[in-house]
């Protein structure tokens, strides 16, 4: 009970210290950069015929079948695709990890 309460104190003082710096920046002055215009890209990677010009013929077949494979639709309705179902394991395995590190702060 006691690591309980020594939790809820350490982060009650984490949230105090984040409020605490948030105000003193919200009082600091703005910092204005001047914006300078993004430089042109040399290469647009558009097409098939730029990446075979670039890295050649063997990369540019290799990088068509995985954009083909990315794009391959599991379901039709609604639309999954092999992407999606990626995306979607990567962040459950983000959230499987993210869960873990609360759940073992919270259990000090």
């Amino acid at each position: 009970m006691c690591g309980l309460f020594a939790g809820l104190r350490h982060g009650l003082m984490v949230l105090a210290t984040f409020f605490m710096a948030a105000q003193s920046f919200a009082q600091a002055p703005p910092v204005v950069v001047p914006a300078e215009a993004p430089a042109e890209p040399e290469v647009k990677m558009t097409d098939v015929a730029t990446i075979e010009q670039l890295v050649g013929k063997d990369f540019a077949k290799a990088a068509e079948i995985v954009r083909d494979v990315w794009d391959f639709e599991i379901v039709r309705k609604p639309p999954v695709t092999v992407g999606t179902l990626a995306g979607g394991i990567v962040l459950l395995c983000l959230s499987y990890l993210a869960s873990s590190m609360v759940s073992r702060w919270v259990a000090r």
